[in-house]
C-alpha cells in the first residue's frame, strides 16, 4: 500500500478514511508513506496507529519526508519488519523501530545525529545484510568570501558530520558482520574508519562508496598526488576477497584509479567507473591489466561522456562495456 499526503482542506477526513482502509487490509506486508505537504502536521489522525492492526504481517515500510509524531511509536510493535527505508525524515523517526531487519536504507541531508540509526543497527546486528546511506551534506566546501561567523558554522557542521558518520561506521563494523551489500555516498572524510569497516565485512559482495576530495586543501601538487596514491593503494588492498561488484563511479580518484586496479586482488565480476578524458587511455590499460591478471571481470560500466564505441573496441577482447547505471542492482 502506498499513501502520499498532499495539502488539502479535507486532510483530517481523508486521513480517517485512509486509517479505516489500512485496518481493513488482510495480510498487509508493504507500506509506503510519503509527506508532500508545505507544512508537516503534528497530528496524523490515526494513519500510523492503524498499522498496529497489521503488526504481525507488515514486512517492509518506507517513510519519506516525515516528522516525528507519537503515532509512529506504534511501529515498535511491528517486530516482523524485515525492510526499513527512511528518506529525508526527522531524527526522531529512527527511534520508533524495534525489529531485527535485513535491509536498511537511509537518505538524509546531513547526518549530524546518527544515534537513532545506530540503535537500529545494534538491534539488527547479524541479521542486517544490506545497508544503504546517501548523505546529501554540503558543508565540506569553503568559500573564500564567507563571513567569519558563517565559516565557523560550516567548520562546526563539518566536524559534527564527520563524528556522526565515524560512529555509524564503527557500529557497522562491530555489530553487523553479515553485510553483503554496502552503499555509502556522501562521506565527508576518508579515514581509517572506512578501511576498518571494509576489512571487517568478510561476506561483502557489493560495494558502492564515495567520499569527498579529502586532500583538496593540500597546496603542493606533488604531496597531494602522493597522498591520493597512498589512499588508492590502501583502499584496493583492503577490499574483501568475496567482493564481486565495485562501484567507484562517484569516487574522486582521478589518475589513481589505475593504482587502485593494479593493487586490487578482489575477484570482481562487475566494475563501475567514471572515465575522465585526460586519463582515458591509462584507465583502459589498467582495466586490461586487471582482466589479464584476475580473469574474473565480465562487465565494465562507464559514463556517457565518451562514445562507448571506441572504448568497446579497445576492451572487446577482455570485457563487455555497458552504459553507466545499467547493472540494475537494487537494495
Amino acid at each position: 500500500m502506498e499513501i502520499a499526503l498532499y495539502d488539502s482542506d479535507y486532510l483530517p477526513q481523508l486521513c480517517h478514511e485512509l486509517a479505516f482502509i489500512i485496518k481493513s487490509q488482510e495480510n498487509l506486508k508493504y507500506f509506503n508513506f510519503t509527506y508532500v505537504l508545505d507544512k508537516r502536521p503534528w497530528e496524523l489522525y490515526g494513519i500510523d496507529l492503524a498499522l498496529k492492526s497489521q503488526k504481525e504481517t507488515l514486512k517492509e515500510i518506507i517513510l519519506e519526508g516525515c516528522a516525528y509524531n507519537k503515532e509512529f511509536e506504534v511501529l515498535k510493535d511491528c517486530e516482523n519488519l524485515e525492510v526499513i527505508r527512511i528518506l529525508y525524515c526527522s531524527n526522531g523517526i529512527f527511534t520508533t523501530f524495534n525489529s531485527k531487519i535485513s535491509i536498511l536504507e537511509i537518505r538524509t541531508s546531513g547526518l549530524y545525529d546518527a544515534s537513532g540509526i545506530i540503535q537500529i543497527l545494534e538491534k539488527s546486528g547479524s541479521s542486517l545484510q544490506r545497508f544503504k546511506l546517501i548523505d546529501d551534506n554540503s558543508y565540506y566546501e569553503d568559500d573564500e568570501d564567507d563571513e567569519d561567523n558563517y565559516s565557523i558554522f560550516k567548520f562546526n557542521s563539518k566536524r559534527h558530520l564527520i563524528q556522526s558518520q565515524s560512529l555509524l561506521m564503527e557500529t557497522l563494523m562491530t555489530s553487523c558482520p553479515n553485510i553483503i551489500y554496502l552503499y555509502i555516498s556522501g562521506i565527508v572524510k576518508y579515514s581509517t574508519h572506512i578501511l576498518k569497516l571494509l576489512s571487517s565485512l568478510q561476506k561483502l559482495q557489493f560495494l558502492a562508496i564515495s567520499w569527498n576530495d579529502e586532500f583538496e586543501d593540500e597546496t603542493d601538487p606533488r604531496k597531494k598526488e602522493k597522498k591520493l596514491e597512498a589512499c588508492a593503494k590502501q583502499f584496493a588492498e583492503i577490499l574483501p576477497p568475496t567482493l564481486q561488484y565495485l562501484d567507484i563511479s562517484e569516487l574522486y580518484l582521478d589518475w589513481d584509479i589505475n593504482i587502485l586496479l593494479d593493487h586490487c586482488d578482489a575477484p570482481l565480476k562487475k566494475l563501475s567507473i567514471y572515465l575522465r578524458s585526460h586519463n582515458k587511455d591509462e584507465t583502459i590499460n589498467a582495466i586490461i591489466r586487471f582482466c589479464i591478471r584476475k580473469k574474473t571481470l565480465n562487465f565494465v560500466s562507464v559514463n556517457e561522456m565518451f562514445g562507448r564505441t571506441n572504448i568497446k573496441k579497445d576492451l572487446e577482447r577482455y570485457v563487455k562495456v555497458v552504459p553507466r547505471y545499467s547493472f540494475g542492482f537494487s537494495i
